[in-house]
Protein backbone atom coordinates (compact mmCIF):
# COMPACT_ATOMS: atom_id res chain seq x y z
CA UNK A 1 0.00 0.00 0.00
CA UNK A 2 1.89 3.19 -0.98
CA UNK A 3 0.08 5.32 1.94
CA UNK A 4 2.03 3.09 3.97
CA UNK A 5 5.41 3.66 2.56
CA UNK A 6 6.09 7.12 4.40
CA UNK A 7 3.76 6.31 7.41
CA UNK A 8 6.55 5.28 9.09
CA UNK A 9 9.50 4.78 7.34
CA UNK A 10 10.60 0.92 8.85
CA UNK A 11 8.26 0.91 11.23
CA UNK A 12 5.03 1.19 9.18
CA UNK A 13 1.66 1.76 10.79
CA UNK A 14 -1.92 2.00 9.50
CA UNK A 15 -3.19 5.64 9.84
CA UNK A 16 -6.11 5.95 12.44
CA UNK A 17 -7.65 8.49 9.90
CA UNK A 18 -7.66 5.62 7.22
CA UNK A 19 -8.88 3.09 9.55
CA UNK A 20 -11.93 5.42 10.33
CA UNK A 21 -12.25 6.37 6.36
CA UNK A 22 -12.54 2.11 6.17
CA UNK A 23 -15.32 2.32 8.44
CA UNK A 24 -17.22 5.06 6.89
CA UNK A 25 -17.14 3.32 3.96
CA UNK A 26 -19.33 0.37 5.41
CA UNK A 27 -22.06 2.54 6.31
CA UNK A 28 -25.50 2.71 4.27
CA UNK A 29 -25.74 5.03 1.20
CA UNK A 30 -28.45 6.76 3.15
CA UNK A 31 -26.54 7.59 6.22
CA UNK A 32 -25.37 10.93 5.23
CA UNK A 33 -22.84 11.99 6.88
CA UNK A 34 -21.76 11.16 9.98
CA UNK A 35 -19.99 13.08 12.74
CA UNK A 36 -17.02 10.91 15.05
CA UNK A 37 -18.27 11.56 18.49
CA UNK A 38 -15.30 9.32 19.60
CA UNK A 39 -12.05 7.59 18.23
CA UNK A 40 -10.15 5.56 20.37
CA UNK A 41 -7.20 3.72 18.94
CA UNK A 42 -5.61 1.02 21.38
CA UNK A 43 -2.79 -0.88 19.49
CA UNK A 44 -0.83 0.15 16.24
CA UNK A 45 -2.08 -1.88 13.00
CA UNK A 46 0.61 -2.91 10.90
CA UNK A 47 0.67 -4.00 7.78
CA UNK A 48 0.77 -6.87 6.50
CA UNK A 49 -2.02 -8.00 9.02
CA UNK A 50 -5.35 -8.48 8.02
CA UNK A 51 -7.92 -6.38 9.32
CA UNK A 52 -11.34 -7.00 10.15
CA UNK A 53 -14.03 -4.44 10.62
CA UNK A 54 -17.46 -4.40 12.05
CA UNK A 55 -20.05 -2.06 12.19
CA UNK A 56 -23.20 -2.09 14.35
CA UNK A 57 -26.24 0.27 14.76
CA UNK A 58 -26.56 2.20 17.70
CA UNK A 59 -29.81 4.27 19.25
CA UNK A 60 -28.43 7.57 17.69
CA UNK A 61 -25.43 5.76 15.19
CA UNK A 62 -23.22 3.23 14.98
CA UNK A 63 -20.17 1.85 16.82
CA UNK A 64 -17.36 0.48 14.45
CA UNK A 65 -14.26 -1.46 15.41
CA UNK A 66 -11.29 -2.64 14.07
CA UNK A 67 -9.53 -5.69 14.80
CA UNK A 68 -7.22 -8.50 13.92
CA UNK A 69 -5.63 -11.33 15.42
CA UNK A 70 -3.63 -9.20 17.36
CA UNK A 71 -6.44 -7.92 19.30
CA UNK A 72 -9.05 -4.48 19.12
CA UNK A 73 -7.23 -1.49 17.39
CA UNK A 74 -9.65 0.88 17.05
CA UNK A 75 -13.19 1.69 18.45
CA UNK A 76 -15.19 4.73 16.77
CA UNK A 77 -18.58 6.26 17.40
CA UNK A 78 -20.14 8.19 14.82
CA UNK A 79 -23.28 9.74 15.84
CA UNK A 80 -25.93 11.63 13.92
CA UNK A 81 -25.22 12.71 10.35
CA UNK A 82 -25.95 15.23 7.56
CA UNK A 83 -27.89 15.22 4.16
CA UNK A 84 -24.69 17.57 2.95
CA UNK A 85 -21.95 18.73 3.30
CA UNK A 86 -20.82 22.06 5.81
CA UNK A 87 -18.69 24.54 4.23
CA UNK A 88 -15.69 25.58 6.61
CA UNK A 89 -13.28 28.14 6.72
CA UNK A 90 -9.37 27.84 7.17
CA UNK A 91 -9.81 27.68 10.95
CA UNK A 92 -12.18 25.18 10.97
CA UNK A 93 -15.05 27.28 11.66
CA UNK A 94 -18.83 26.49 9.71
CA UNK A 95 -19.24 28.89 7.53
CA UNK A 96 -22.56 27.45 5.80
CA UNK A 97 -25.11 25.25 6.91
CA UNK A 98 -25.50 21.59 6.92
CA UNK A 99 -28.61 19.66 7.58
CA UNK A 100 -28.66 17.45 10.98
CA UNK A 101 -30.55 14.05 10.78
Amino acid sequence: MPLLHGHFPGNPLVPGALQIEWLMELLPADAGLPVVENAKFLKPLRPPVEAELALLPTSNGWSGTVSSSEGLHCVVRFVGGVDGLATVDGAGRQVSEAVSR
